[in-house]
């Protein structure tokens, strides 16, 4: 049974601090219950209108789950899966300490009265490195990449020939753009755009590799740095808040130092990477921890992986492979 939360954290978040999310959560599932069964059960009637304040709300949504897991358990609530949906979740987290409703919300989930689902940006990753042990009950996963199965499918089915029983890319072409976007959806997208572009320009039937590298090459020398820019922002660009966020120019210097490390030296561990900053770009990144902070926020929201060597690679191979000269080419332009 899915509670939509999603009422809980609206546009610009207008309420103060946790007490009024408990207060929203609460609401949100026994109005769920309500619409499910009719009614609710004698133990929760007094959570209908819930009024949690600043100085009770902790105890009091520990209270309510307490009550809810009862219920559940006594089957006064029928046998039933609660998943509570909350969307834009990392809006909390931007003005805000929130690590003591972090500490509530992990104890709530360690009742094991409801799951949920919290759909947030990458501040919440940020969040996460910074509180360990608060953000102990959640699963990170990246909804911006999908696995090789769904990524194929994506790029086949749209251009599937019902005439010819196949796609209009060759298995080889399928295979080179399952590498090249690494599963991100947005690069997927966007090559597949330029072939398909490319096949209606020159009035091909079948698109092998050379003509997806071709129809891309082709693309981006037409298009201007602004352009170039946002290709790229899908994985320099973070959702991050506060002093030490990592800036869209940091994440770039990184991504450069490990193409660069990759391509010269075939080694890109945090040591090669640190040495190759310290040389080329102490100007926006002054020491060795520095770098290692974007790396670990890096790792985190998905857009770099590490191999069993330390090596660190780009998830996406269309960033190095095209986009790596261009981007750094204008940030070299204001050093």
């Amino acid at each position: 049974l899915i509670v939509e939360a999603n009422s809980v954290i609206e546009g610009e978040y207008s309420g103060d601090e946790g007490w009024d999310i408990v207060n929203k959560i609460i609401e949100a599932i026994c109005d769920t219950l309500i619409d499910k069964y009719d009614d609710l059960p004698e133990a929760l009637e007094p959570y209908e209108n819930p009024c949690a304040t600043e100085e009770t709300y902790v105890r009091y949504f520990e209270r309510f789950t307490r009550t809810l897991k009862r219920c559940m358990d006594k089957e006064e609530i029928p046998k039933t899966h609660l998943v509570v949906k909350m969307d834009e979740f990392g809006r909390f987290f931007e003005k805000r300490d929130t690590s003591i409703f972090m500490q509530l919300w992990k104890s709530v989930m360690e009742m094991e009265a409801f799951d949920a689902i919290l759909a947030g940006h990458d501040v919440i990753t940020q969040m996460i490195r910074k509180y360990v042990n608060p953000f102990g009950t959640i699963n990170l996963f990246q909804i911006s990449y999908i696995n090789r199965a769904a990524a194929v499918s994506l790029i086949t089915q749209p251009t599937y020939r019902e005439d010819k029983g196949s796609s209009s890319f060759t298995d080889e072409a399928v295979d080179y753009i399952w590498k090249q976007s690494g599963g991100n959806v947005f690069y997927i997208h966007v090559i597949c755009g330029y072939a398909v572009k490319f096949m209606n320009n020159y009035h091909i039937n079948i698109l092998n590799t050379k003509y997806v590298q071709q129809a891309i090459a082709e693309q981006l020398d037409h298009i201007d740095v602004c352009a170039l820019e946002e290709l790229g922002h899908a994985l320099y660009k973070s959702g991050e808040c506060g002093e030490d966020r990592v800036t869209d120019t940091e994440a770039k210097i990184v991504l450069h130092a490990i193409t660069v490390c990759q391509n010269t030296h075939d080694c890109s561990t945090a040591e090669a990477l640190m040495a190759y900053v310290a040389d080329a770009y102490n100007l926006y990144i002054p020491n060795n921890e520095r770098v290692m902070s974007i790396l670990e926020s890096l790792f985190s929201r998905g857009v770099i992986e590490k191999d069993d060597k330390g090596n660190y690679m780009i998830r996406v191979n269309f960033y190095p492979s095209y986009l790596d000269k261009h981007i750094i080419a204008s940030l070299e332009k204001i050093q």
